[in-house]
């Protein structure tokens, strides 16, 4: 049962929601903490929307609603124009917390209305440490450190894998995330060195890649899981790999938290912020600089269990303090809400 707020607010999320268990979205995970938290919550999911209506219809349904805060996910396709509007013609504090790098407009994550949008927006939410500083500069009012918390609810039970999970899913290395070079070079390497490694990754966009000639191919297993499907992947693998984009930076990404909040062992790319600040290097997380860094730590680990168990226990304790429900509520807190 959630937490009981006894002066419940009225907030208006934006985002791009899922109804569907084989379809995991940020934005319905913030849905379910608001709920629990007590608040009266209408969604808008702007990529239901025809382009044409996308804009008129949430200023309507703002008008409408009359919302305390209106809470952006994301949400670049909402014209700068119409954030201008809501901020000029509504009461509402105006939150964006934004998943992907607002600077990089080279994959589709982010536009020039996001960055207009910013002078409007009363409190930008940001995952690194780093790019605050710069959001702040380009305009933002107020940016607050918001790292990717991950869905407590999803995780419950995540200790317990049946032999089905385990028979299934098994393997001594496995990556779960989508195709792009970088990874498919890494992977292919550590084929190179270890050809005997029992790998096997899960995400979309790799068999369309990968040429009929790659090793890799027949270590795909199958397109991108979430959930309970996600959770037994790294718990029956002994080791879980985390590769870190370059728009990510010197930061972390979402996998930083949901491998050791599974309690798995994590094994990830390395950065300043997973190794020293979140983590710590060596104790409840191990990183890799290189693929020969790489490759010796997969075999030092393969064959010490016991060591992999104690990184992945005490990750899994590092990682409670980043569930969303509870960062969710005291940000909430910080700005009255």
């Amino acid at each position: 049962m959630g937490n009981i707020v006894i002066n419940a607010k009225k907030i208006l999320l934006i985002g791009h929601f899922s109804d569907s268990p084989h379809v995991y979205t940020y934005a319905t995970s913030f849905l379910k903490v608001l709920l629990k938290l007590g608040h009266d919550v209408k969604t808008f999911d702007y990529r239901r929307k025809a382009p044409f209506l996308l804009d008129y219809s949430l200023k309507r349904l703002s008008k409408k609603f009359n919302p305390d805060l209106i809470f952006f996910v994301k949400a670049e396709k909402i014209s700068w124009h119409t954030v201008r509007f809501l901020k000029n013609n509504s009461p509402a504090i105006l939150v964006n917390f934004y998943p992907d790098n607002p600077f990089v407009f080279w994959n589709s994550n982010s536009n020039s209305d996001v960055l207009h949008s910013l002078p409007f927006i009363d409190y930008f939410l940001i995952w690194s440490e780093q790019l605050a500083p710069i959001i702040h500069s380009a305009g933002a009012k107020k940016v607050i450190y918001f790292p990717f918390a991950f869905d407590g609810d999803m995780f419950i039970g995540a200790s317990k894998n049946t032999d089905t999970d385990i028979n299934l899913h098994q393997s001594d290395v496995c990556f779960v995330g989508s195709w792009d070079t970088s990874r498919q070079r890494c992977l292919e390497k550590l084929l190179e060195k270890m050809p005997d490694l029992k790998l096997a990754v899960w995400g979309n966009r790799w068999k369309e890649n990968l040429s009929a000639s790659s090793g890799l191919l027949k270590f795909i297993k199958g397109d991108a899981v979430y959930g309970a499907d996600m959770i037994n992947v790294f718990k029956s693998s002994k080791i879980a790999l985390n590769f870190i984009r370059k728009q990510n930076l010197n930061a972390h990404n979402m996998r930083t938290f949901e491998i050791p909040a599974s309690k798995a062992f994590m094994l990830t790319q390395y950065t300043d912020e997973q190794a020293k600040h979140l983590f710590q290097d060596g104790e409840s997380v191990e990183c890799f600089k290189n693929i020969e860094e790489l490759v010796f730590k997969i075999k030092f680990f393969l064959k010490n269990e016991a060591l992999r168990n104690d990184r992945a226990e005490k990750g899994f304790l590092v990682a409670q303090k980043y569930v969303l429900e509870k960062q969710m509520s005291d940000f909430l807190k910080k700005i009255g809400i």
